[in-house]
């Protein structure tokens, strides 16, 4: 576990002192160390160490699942996998502790999906204990958040990022490099220390936003054509699509950033604007709007 000293400080005390809550919603974006505080919280409460969790019999994980029939991603988390979640919990322990479940990307669940997790949190069964990971607490159903506990997870430091690469035996201009890439996210960093050809695509895509700048628009279409390649996929599409705006979002802030100086100047208005509409387009990706006119109306805006 990277960072995040206050919220281990505080899982400590409430297990010290027995006070842990049926549920709780972790806020923050993915990579920013929600399902691995999870899975620690939750491996202190089974008395079992983390790399076991997933044999242990009172511990379930769900999420989106692969469609079998068609190996693409489904859309959301189904409300038969509430219904397998809410048995798991109806079920006597195997060792008379607690029951744990974490349910990863929570915000995917649809209307029925979610209304079934309800009546599990409105009459939580004893010595449970759920974790609702999520990006976006406000895509959550108000019903649901006000039963939960929320704890928010800020990005953590460069620093204590480049540090942990360095003890993974990183050099430290890479590590370096890296940790500010990762932007306060840990297990992106990770992710891409486990796996380099990952890492070059991110610098890459981070490249390409760049070179879009004083393009004529047909150059700018031509140059981001590869991001709608999949036609088969389209949820995975979508998955792919929305990490790429983040990469262009996160492009935009730095410019912010280095730009504070010049609050008024033209170019810093523009920036604004670009930050603002890939900030949307990331929104409206979950929505029945076509990807393409999401990216069209950045590349318009782009000078």
């Amino acid at each position: 576990m990277i960072g995040h000293e206050n919220i281990i400080s505080f899982f400590e005390k409430v297990i010290e002192h027995g006070n842990i809550s049926h549920a709780y919603c972790f806020v923050g974006q993915d990579g920013v160390g929600k399902r691995t505080m999870a899975r620690t919280v939750a491996a202190k409460l089974l008395g079992v160490a983390e790399e076991k969790l997933q044999t242990q019999p009172d511990y379930t994980e769900i999420g989106q699942e692969i469609d079998e029939k068609k190996g693409t991603l489904k859309k959301d988390i189904s409300v038969d996998q509430i219904r397998a979640f809410r048995a798991f919990f109806s079920l006597t322990t195997f060792f008379g502790g607690y029951k744990i479940a974490v349910v990863d990307g929570a915000e995917k669940m649809n209307v029925a999906a979610a209304n079934g997790l309800l009546k599990t949190l409105e009459e939580p069964a004893e010595k449970s204990v759920i974790f609702l990971l999520t990006d976006s607490d406000g895509a959550l159903p108000r019903t649901i958040r006000s039963r939960c506990q929320t704890i928010y997870f800020s990005p953590v430091s460069t620093v204590a990022i480049q540090t942990a690469l360095e003890d993974r035996g990183l050099p430290r201009h890479e590590a370096e490099e890296m940790a500010r890439l990762s932007h306060g996210l840990p297990g992106q960093a990770f992710r891409w220390f486990e796996d380099r050809a990952v890492y070059s695509a991110r610098k890459e895509e981070a490249a390409r936003f760049a070179s879009l700048w004083q393009k004529p628009l047909y150059d700018k279409i031509k140059q981001v054509e590869p991001l709608f390649g999949d036609k088969e996929d389209h949820i995975a599409a979508r998955e792919r699509l929305g990490n790429v705006l983040g990469i262009w979002e996160i492009a935009m802030r730095e410019t912010l950033l280095s730009s504070m100086d010049e609050a008024r100047s033209p170019v810093r208005r523009v920036s604004i604007e670009i930050y603002h509409l890939i900030e949307k387009a990331r929104r409206l990706l979950g929505q029945n709007i076509h990807p393409r006119l999401l990216v069209e109306q950045i590349l318009l805006a782009i000078p």
